[in-house]
This record gives C-alpha cells, sequence and structure tokens, in this order.
C-alpha cells in the first residue's frame, strides 16, 4: 500500500508542478499558503517527504522482523529462482531513495532530498553486522543511585548486569536469514556506490563544459546530512564489513596503493575501500566556489571528521586517502597562526593538518608509516617546480616531521624484515628518500629575484640528519655521496651570493 501511494505521489508531481494551491471556489476570507507549500508540485513533495520519512520509522522499529520473514523454515536460501518479498520491497525502497536524493530542483525539493539521503544510509546502517544500535547505543555508566523518597541514596548492585556495557541488543538470526542480511547490505551498499558516481558524473559534466564545479546552496545541506550519516555507517562497521589489516601481512603487492593518483576502486575491491572514496569524492565535490572565497563547507568538515576517525583507529584507507587529499599543502607556508596563506585550497590544508595530527600516534603500523611516507616523498618531488608551491613559498617544516616519524618506522621495519613485498617497499621508499635528498640539495633562484641559493636550511639540517641516522646500510654509501656533493654545491652557493654564506655553513658544520 505504501508502494502505491508513493508511486501515485510520484506521478501527480509533473502534472501539478506550477498549479498555484488555491480554493476551488471564492471565498470572502484569504487563506494564507506557506510558500513552501502554494503548488500543488510543493505539495507533492512534501507528500513524499512524509512517505520516504515514514519508511525510516517502520524500518528503524521493525527491520529484525521484516528480515525474518526471508526465512520460510525450508532452511533453503534459494527457492527455485523466487526470492523473499522483502527483498523485493527492499530494493524498491532504495530506488525511491536514490530518486529522491539526486533530484534537482532547490530549495523547493530540499526535504525530499534530505529524506532520500537519510533513508539511503539508514538501509545500510540497518542491514550491517552491528546494526544500528552500534552508532546510537550510547556510553552507560552506573553509579548505584537512586532518589528514594526525594532524595539520592545508595543502593545495592544486583551483581546481575553490567552498567558499564555498550553493547548494542542483536537478535539472533538463521543461517538463511544471516545470508539475505550480507544481501541487503551489498544492495545498499552498491546504491551508496551509485550515489558516489552521481555526484562524480555531474562534475565531470561541468568540467568537460569548461565550468567551474559550483554546488547550488541547498545540494551541500543535503551533502552534509549524507556526511554525517556516513559517520554513523562507518561506527556500524569498522569491526566487520571495514575491518582492515593494518598490518598487510596479506599483501604480496604494495604497487597499488604507492601509485598517485590512487587509481579507481572498483566492485571487486573492499567495502572499506569504496567506502573511503564515497567519503573523499563528497569531499571534494562539496568544494565552494571561486566566488565565495574557497570556505571550509560543512559538508567537507564532516568528511575530513570520518577521516580523522578513521584515522585514529588506524585504518590505512583513511590516512593514504588523506596523503591524496593534502595535495601540495604539505610543502608550501602557512600563516603564523597555523592557516592556510591565500589561494592554497582549504581542502589539502585540512586534509594535511589531519594527517599530521594522526601520523605520529602509537595506534599506526610502521607499515603504514612507511606507505604514508612514500606517498609524500612522492608528492614533494612532483610539487618542486609547481607555480602554486612557488607562489605560497616552499616549506620544509611537515616534509621533515613526517621524515622524522616515517623514517624510524622504515628503520624499525627494516630490521625484522627479509625479502618479499615489504622489502620491495622499504627499497622503494629510500629510493624517494635519496631523489628527495639531492633535490633539496640543489641551488635554485628564489621566486621573484635572479639569486642562487638553497633556501629552509634549518629544516633541511634535520632532513639530512635523520636520514644519515636512519639509513640502512647498503644506502650509506649512496647518502655519504650525496651529501658530499651537497657540500660541493653550498661552496658554489656561498661564492654567488655571499649573503647566503651563514645559511650555507650552518648546512654543513
Amino acid at each position: 500500500m505504501v508502494f502505491t501511494v508513493y508511486d501515485k505521489v510520484s506521478a501527480g508531481i509533473g502534472d501539478d508542478a506550477t498549479e498555484q494551491a488555491t480554493p476551488g471556489k471564492k471565498s470572502r476570507y484569504q487563506v494564507s499558503v506557506h510558500h513552501s507549500r502554494d503548488s500543488a508540485g510543493k505539495q507533492w513533495v512534501g507528500t513524499q517527504a512524509l512517505v520516504l520519512r515514514g519508511l525510516c520509522r517502520v524500518l528503524r522499529n521493525f527491520f529484525s522482523k521484516l528480515l525474518e520473514t526471508t526465512d520460510d523454515g525450508t532452511g533453503k536460501v534459494n527457492r527455485e529462482g523466487q526470492t523473499p518479498w522483502f527483498d523485493d520491497a527492499w530494493n524498491k525502497i532504495l530506488g525511491y531513495a536514490f530518486d529522491a536524493s539526486t533530484l534537482s530542483g532547490g530549495r523547493d525539493t530540499l526535504e525530499l532530498r534530505t529524506a532520500g539521503t537519510e533513508l539511503l544510509v539508514l538501509c545500510a546502517q540497518l542491514s550491517c553486522k552491528q546494526g544500528i544500535q552500534a552508532a546510537i547505543t550510547p556510553a552507560r555508566v552506573g553509579t548505584n543511585m537512586e532518589v528514594i523518597n526525594g532524595a539520592l541514596r545508595s543502593v545495592r548492585s544486583s551483581g546481575k548486569s553490567n552498567g558499564n556495557s555498550q553493547e548494542p541488543l542483536r537478535h539472533s538470526h538463521s543461517l538463511v536469514t544471516e545470508t539475505w542480511r550480507e544481501n541487503l547490505f551489498l544492495d545498499s551498499f552498491d546504491v551508496l556506490d551509485s550515489f558516489r558516481e552521481h555526484l562524480a558524473s555531474d562534475a565531470a559534466n561541468l568540467h568537460e563544459s569548461g565550468l567551474h564545479h559550483t554546488l547550488e546552496p541547498t545540494q551541500v545541506q543535503v551533502l552534509s546530512k549524507f556526511a554525517d550519516e556516513m559517520g554513523k555507517l562507518y561506527e556500524c562497521c569498522k569491526n566487520d564489513e571495514f575491518a582492515e589489516d593494518k598490518n598487510f601481512d596479506d599483501d604480496d603487492d604494495f604497487s597499488k596503493l604507492l601509485v598517485a593518483p590512487r587509481p579507481k576502486v572498483g566492485d571487486s575491491d573492499p567495502l572499506v575501500a569504496r567506502f573511503v572514496q564515497i567519503v573523499s569524492t563528497v569531499a571534494v565535490e562539496s568544494a565552494s566556489s571561486p566566488d565565495e572565497g574557497f570556505f571550509f563547507s560543512q559538508a567537507q568538515r564532516s568528511c575530513i571528521d570520518i577521516l580523522r576517525n578513521m584515522a585514529s583507529d588506524g585504518s590505512p584507507e583513511a590516512l593514504l586517502t588523506l596523503s591524496e587529499l593534502s595535495g601540495e599543502a604539505f610543502f608550501v607556508q602557512r600563516e603564523a597562526d597555523g592557516r592556510a596563506k591565500k589561494g592554497v585550497d582549504i581542502l589539502e590544508h585540512e586534509a594535511s593538518t589531519v594527517l599530521e595530527q594522526e601520523f605520529s600516534k602509537e595506534t599506526l603500523s610502521d607499515d603504514i608509516r612507511v606507505m604514508v611516507t612514500h606517498r609524500i616523498l612522492a608528492a614533494f618531488l612532483e610539487s618542486l617546480g609547481s607555480p602554486e608551491v612557488a607562489e605560497a613559498g616552499l616549506w620544509y617544516k611537515l616534509l621533515v616531521s613526517f621524515a622524522s616519524t616515517g623514517l624510524e618506522s622504515a628503520k624499525r621495519l627494516h630490521n625484522r624484515t627479509g625479502s618479499g613485498s615489504k622489502a620491495q617497499l622499504l627499497s622503494s621508499m629510500w629510493e624517494k628518500v635519496t631523489i628527495s635528498l639531492n633535490r633539496v640539495l640543489t641551488p635554485m633562484i628564489l621566486d621573484g629575484t635572479k639569486v642562487i641559493s638553497i633556501p629552509n636550511s634549518e629544516d633541511l639540517v634535520a632532513f639530512v640528519t635523520v636520514v644519515a641516522n636512519t639509513a640502512p646500510p647498503r644506502r650509506r654509501e649512496e647518502i655519504c655521496t650525496i651529501i658530499a656533493q651537497g657540500c660541493s654545491k653550498c661552496l658554489h652557493v656561498a661564492r654567488e651570493n655571499p649573503s647566503a654564506r651563514d645559511d650555507m655553513l650552518r648546512l654543513f658544520t
């Protein structure tokens, strides 16, 4: 019945989209109608939103009972080509949610798009292994206190319940029901990925037309709601569907993780990789327009908070994505208070700040630190000579900070690694280190002048020191050669530019 009502409402929108909602016959009383419902089309849209929110309430309250209908008692998942009615209903609900969340129409359809977005993510939350309770169960602290006759008094604990328990209430299901639950979750997640593809497609079409991708203001609100709900989905799935191998014990090839830019994730990739791709797409596509000064939108902030939360849990996918989102923000100067300089992409700045905060935490494995360091060094080599970096000013402080932590991790990993993929990872990272060391010790013409120099000498001292102290034995001769050549270059700079003599002396004394 609900589906019939919704289909009829959807059909009615096109017929009366602009018809004014006025009484059928003239009345002596003038009725004021709010602008959000002053046409038949707007009223139909409002009715659609009510139906979708009603579906949200029904699923929240009765999902477990509805899921039980997938088991007919025969113990068989496949019933001679027939699927349970709830599976068909589920896919129809997902279709309604997707269609509503991808509508256009500005403020007139905002409520409907928001309701569709909420329903879209709710379906994934409900059908995951932990269920939505994993995201909404609050922490409970037992105080053993009660109000008795108007006074707060201590009472004995029954000893039968644990007041500190945060385990969500879960229903046990049969094997058949559990199989269908997994299918429902995968269907829901596929539709979330379709929503990402819709966003990316809209942006790509604008770029092909030579237009800047500017979101309509109400679409930012829709994406903010979507990002908030995706944060709850991560809390539901982080220990099951989104679980990761944080030590890369099962990986035989790291090349795919080190490619820049990272290749697009497909249906065969882990769910957590697809989830992070959805979050990063929303963060990129919800950027503000140049006319608005490139402010940090609420949708972007919610996405960065998700990646921060994942990085705090030691998620390799989140850390690698943050390193890619950071772009050139690692290597450009900042304001004295740490804010991004004018012209620096605010999303890149915020991503680099989060990565800096999370990178040194003890929860991270040495493997992921080495990979992130590898990606940062590769990005640094690509950024040298970039007009954006030259305009903002080359900066080595963050590079030195990451190198100090990452190379110490590489040293520990080298001591317990023989041969294989991790040895190849270390070898590839040290190639980036030696190339970077050679580049930073190469004189360059300072921006806006004809003066030759080696900039950031104080930071270079720290970089050279950490490289020399952590280099594996077979790399030391190569590094010594680079440092000796750097000494020669410093002498050349001191002769050509007397004002840089003190900096060159500081670098090699």
